[in-house]
């Protein structure tokens, strides 16, 4: 067996459970006997009605119920799916997401006089998945692309913006990871996270996988769903946008704790520490984060910041805030994360760093 899907499902109503599953189902061309699906259920007081499963015609064996211990979150519920996963590759799936269905791959043929065009030819998602781990069989780390959804209420208008593979180390969406990997190197989502469970596990795995064995592809492959108003990023108007924050400085912290740990040459704790702290520097300087209803969580979020800086100060030993290596990776983590975003800083990140100081003192 190939493919492992781990879906956590807490409280998502049942038509989003449903489409997520017509979205597997309607996969073309693909082999079904390479999947299975751990559907865990996290203590949900709302359970999903598995007669409901029946409409599925290909996954009516292959869905495998998981009831969680005691509710824990995303993470926790993930976690258990690992456990009981047996395919050669794991890959995840929020339950109010879905995936695409359809890939077109441009390639290259013969005509009849052996001459070398193009045509174009159609996969299906999962089929090309499969494509995939033939493709890159050293691969600890598959990425591909996936789209997040935005609903614009002033036309009742759906748009996506694409996340493109390349640029992706947070998200679990659309990546796939070899199950003896993740198991041999311990790597898993950590019990205390409720939010920011993904960046905690992704930040572990990228670092331990190394950039030779991680696979890339532009393949769009899953949909970061914006209907479920009630789901933890989505609820209150996407607050934990901002509430969250302070969450992802909890995640990337106990990451590189935990690298920290392994005392291995390969791992760049330095550039890790440091790139971490200038996106968040951008992220405080966007607009939205100037906001007065928003600054209880800016605050909040300067003072765990600020611990994290203590913690692991001794970074600046290797870097210097004034060289040119310095400067280059600062306008490049702008360039990437904020190209859509033209605003003009507050303070420059030397200033920020120095606020974060006289916090932590």
């Amino acid at each position: 067996m190939k493919l492992s899907l781990v879906i956590p499902y807490y409280n998502t109503p049942a038509e989003l459970v449903d489409r997520l599953f017509k979205s597997i189902n309607d996969q073309p061309g693909f082999d079904f006997k390479e999947l299975e699906i751990l559907f865990v259920d996290d203590c949900s007081p709302i359970k999903y009605d598995f007669n409901r499963i029946a409409q599925f015609d290909n996954l009516a064996d292959i869905v495998k119920v998981i009831p969680a211990k005691q509710n824990g979150g995303p993470g926790v519920a993930r976690q258990y799916g690992l456990h009981y996963a047996e395919g050669e590759y794991v890959i995840f799936a929020d339950s109010d997401d879905r995936f695409l269905t359809v890939h077109k791959e441009t390639i290259k043929v013969k005509d009849k006089k052996g001459r070398e065009i193009t045509e174009e030819k159609e996969y299906g998602v999962f089929e090309f998945f499969l494509e995939l781990i033939k493709a890159y069989p050293d691969a600890n780390i598959i990425r591909t692309s996936w789209l997040e959804e935005q609903h614009k209420d002033e036309v009742n208008k759906i748009v996506y913006f694409p996340h493109l593979a390349q640029l992706d180390n947070t998200w679990l969406h659309g990546k796939l990871f070899k199950r003896k990997f993740i198991v041999d190197n311990d790597i898993h989502f950590h019990p205390l996270l409720r939010g920011q469970e993904d960046s905690y596990f992704n930040s572990i795995a990228a670092e331990i996988a190394g950039k030779s064995v991680i696979a890339y592809n532009p393949l769009l492959s899953y949909v970061w769903c914006d209907d479920h108003k009630e789901s933890i990023t989505r609820a209150r108007d996407c607050l934990y946008s901002f509430s969250g924050m302070d969450e992802f400085i909890n995640a990337i912290d106990y990451a590189t704790d935990w690298l920290n740990k392994l005392k291995r040459d390969d791992i760049n704790i330095v550039g890790k520490v440091v790139n971490n702290l200038i996106y968040i520097y951008w992220t405080l300087q966007t607009p939205a984060w100037r906001e007065q209803k928003r600054r209880k969580y800016y605050k909040r979020v300067l003072k765990r910041l600020a611990q994290f800086e203590k913690k692991y100060r001794d970074v600046w030993n290797y870097i210097s805030i004034d060289d040119a290596e310095f400067a280059k990776m600062y306008m490049e983590r702008y360039n990437i994360e904020f190209e859509c975003n033209k605003f003009i800083p507050q303070e420059t990140f030397k200033h920020f760093l120095n606020r974060l100081r006289k916090l932590a003192s």
